[in-house]
């Protein structure tokens, strides 16, 4: 990985297509924040790709991790993890979707811990955390991989553990699962957690937001356990809708004893003229059932576009769900819905001018330690005449409206 710095004159290299939270990295009493940028370049390369270190508290610059000719696309996936080194922080898996890499990075630290290649690859890379298991002295990181572009498109998803050791790292599959070609199968993937795959309640939803019969109205297959047995499957409506193209894990909505999913649509049309107003779906994990649907309300609002979970603003016992509608206006919108009911508990705008805010959301951290999820928001800043504004991140705290800091690539 090198240091070297962008130009000017680079192309757009995606900042914010990534967000995750790490540990105190600098040492300020505060956690801090990942921001990837996969196609970033270097003075030798293009699209090698980077992945951001900024500080939770002062939004000052920790520390870089780039992309190199053996590492392309850094960045292309980002999700904080289990402690992978025991040392009581969680971890960070940074996918290189070129190479069909994952480097684990020191939550604590910044340091790497070493890198692996995947058993299954391709073009496109997911990535879903399943934790941490200790067996003896062995200890491993479960991750759930989606490749949409396996085997010429036809796509996979697997279940991988990791083990860490030196010089290298072990890798051992414990279930895989192909697709129809050209579906999109894996183009999206999501757990119950914690996993257990021996559980036959255990669940895997995958997304084939590509999945047609005529049109593009996508779809999520529903899996159970290592074995990765199909359960069910819930279509589109048609109309090239694209379900499928964000999947999250819900908790237990329906009461049932299996976890359940929230799905979405953000190319759904309405039959009166509002298109590409999207969609938000929540099904059950036991058979695939709809608990119920938010529509967007406006043309192009594209309400799905972005999708995580957050904590329980409702107080109702489950944790809730983040929403981004970067189309609605003025400038986009990210919503917090209730888990059970998907009623609005709150609406976020961005910051005045901002564009598309809500094009890529995380609401899965506390950076302050104060017991309540914040929020980090991808927008882009206004442009000017033809040119497009630049990626930036909006980082709000304690549920309030107000920006703490508002993060742009180096």
């Amino acid at each position: 990985m090198s240091g070297q710095r962008e130009s000017p004159a680079d192309p757009p290299s995606d900042f914010g297509s990534g967000l995750a939270v790490l540990g105190d990295v600098d040492g300020d009493g505060w956690r801090d924040i990942a921001v990837s940028a996969p196609n970033a370049r270097t003075p030798q390369s293009a699209g090698t790709g980077a992945v951001y270190l900024f500080s939770g508290k002062a939004g000052r610059l920790v520390e870089t991790l780039r992309g190199d000719a053996n590492s392309r696309g850094l960045g292309s996936a980002l999700v904080a993890c289990g402690d992978a080194d025991g040392d009581g922080t969680g971890d960070l898996l940074v996918g290189a979707a070129r190479e069909g890499a994952v480097h684990v990075v020191s939550g604590g630290t910044a340091r790497s811990l070493g890198q692996v290649r995947l058993q299954t690859r391709g073009s496109g890379l997911v990535l879903c955390d399943l934790g941490v298991r200790v067996t003896g002295s062995n200890r491993e990181l479960g991750v759930l991989v989606g490749h949409p572009a396996f085997d010429g498109g036809e796509g996979a998803v697997s279940i991988q553990w990791i083990r860490p050791g030196t010089p290298s790292w072990t890798i051992r599959v414990e279930g895989q699962a192909t697709g129809v070609a050209h579906t999109g199968f894996g183009r999206s993937v999501a757990a119950t957690l914690p996993w257990d795959g021996a559980s036959p309640r255990s669940r895997i939803a995958v997304g084939t937001p590509l999945l047609e019969s005529g049109e593009a109205e996508g779809g999520v297959t529903l899996f159970s356990g290592n074995a990765l047995s199909e359960v069910a499957r819930v279509h589109g409506e048609g109309g090239a809708e694209s379900l499928g193209s964000r999947v999250v894990a819900a908790g237990d909505i329906d009461a049932d004893g299996v976890g359940d999913f929230f799905v979405t649509a953000f190319r759904w049309s309405h039959p009166r003229d509002l298109v590409h107003a999207g969609r938000v779906i929540a099904v059950s994990g036991a058979q695939g059932k709809v608990l119920w649907i938010v529509h967007g309300s406006a043309a192009d609002e594209r309400l799905g576009f972005a999708l995580g979970r957050t904590d329980d603003w409702d107080e109702d016992g489950l944790d809730d769900i983040v929403v981004g509608s970067p189309g609605a206006t003025p400038g986009g919108a990210v919503r917090v819905l209730s888990s059970r009911t998907g009623k609005i508990c709150h609406e976020f705008r961005g910051i005045e001018g901002s564009i598309q805010f809500g094009f890529r959301v995380n609401a899965e951290c506390d950076l302050d330690g104060d017991g309540r999820a914040d929020l980090l928001v991808t927008s882009l800043s206004p442009g000017g005449g033809q040119s497009r504004g630049q990626p930036r991140v909006e980082v709000l705290l304690n549920r309030a409206s107000n920006r703490h800091l508002v993060l742009t690539e180096p």
